[in-house]
């Protein structure tokens, strides 16, 4: 597929890079558009060299597993001030031409029948702390953790925001929409070329996780059933913000399907909007 019109291309953990692939991604970073990569992704095929200039020496893969994260202030979390323990290793690096994002720490050593603790994993050691944890070179932002295998896998608040925030900085001024919807929330922005218009959708519906482990059987019927997420009550979602920033200006903003117009506040490129109460799904239809 074509990456034209993407601002950035985010390669979680485990992309490598073939050589036709590689000729692509320079062609979008020649462009001006923005690389994100994580773990292991950004290595030729073999493993052995990564590819991209991140500012930064790569040595290879941590022999401590875990080890813990200390980043920046610009994208530390807020729930913990403390080391944050990584469950998967991380790829050593050490930054040269590249910003440092902040540090990895060893622990004091990993935990096997001939080193033992008796917590789940042995503490950070904050004398062992000589490596980066990421790096921000031009257009490219590396961090050296699974990061995205650890918050699937785990879901901790602390992960997504490190990730968030890391997206957030070599993003910059370049987002297309910030609103504060809940996490949970869905939006898209569409443009409909032959109309000369933008469709931004808002969808929200609370889900919670009902059922469990239960083994059924009888007649032709054989398998496990495990728990699902379902919708039981429609709640709205009150003063929602949203602000744009688009390749066009906007005359005007209606709420469809109710033909109601909107208000919006223009301030450069950007424009603002609030949408007062919606409930399950709202259309806004932006017409340039």
């Amino acid at each position: 597929m074509a990456f034209d019109g993407y601002k950035l291309l985010i390669m979680p953990d485990d992309i490598r890079v073939s050589a036709e692939l590689k000729i692509k991604l320079d062609a979008f970073l020649g462009r001006g558009g923005k690389l994100m990569l994580t773990g292991e992704s950004g290595l030729n095929e073999d493993g052995t060299e990564l590819l991209f200039d991140i500012g930064a020496k790569y040595v290879g893969k941590n022999e401590f597993e875990p080890d813990y994260l200390v980043a920046n202030d610009e994208l530390k979390p807020d729930v913990t001030q403390s080391p944050l323990v990584m469950y998967h290793a991380s790829q050593i690096i050490r930054a040269e031409t590249g910003q440092s994002l902040g540090k990895v720490c060893n622990s004091y050593f990993n935990r096997t029948y001939k080193h033992f603790s008796s917590h789940q994993h042995t503490p950070n050691n904050p004398n062992d702390c000589q490596y980066d944890c990421g790096t921000l070179k031009g257009n490219i932002l590396y961090l050296a953790h699974p990061v995205f295998s650890i918050y699937r896998g785990l879901g901790a608040v602390a992960y997504k925001q490190y990730v968030v925030r890391a997206i957030d900085m070599i993003l910059g001024d370049e987002k297309s929409l910030v609103t504060n919807l809940p996490s949970t929330a869905r939006v898209s922005l569409m443009y409909q070329e032959k109309e000369d218009r933008s469709i931004l959708h808002l969808l929200y519906a609370n889900t919670i996780n009902r059922g469990g482990a239960m083994q059924l059987s009888g007649g032709n019927l054989e398998s496990q059933a495990g728990s699902v997420e379902v919708i039981e009550e429609l709640l709205p979602l009150h003063d929602v913000d949203i602000t744009l920033k688009l390749a066009k200006p906007v005359t005007k903003a209606t709420l469809e399907p109710q033909g109601k117009e909107l208000e919006v506040s223009i301030d450069g490129d950007k424009i603002t909007l609030k949408i007062d109460e919606f409930r399950c799904h709202q259309m806004v239809v932006l017409e340039n």
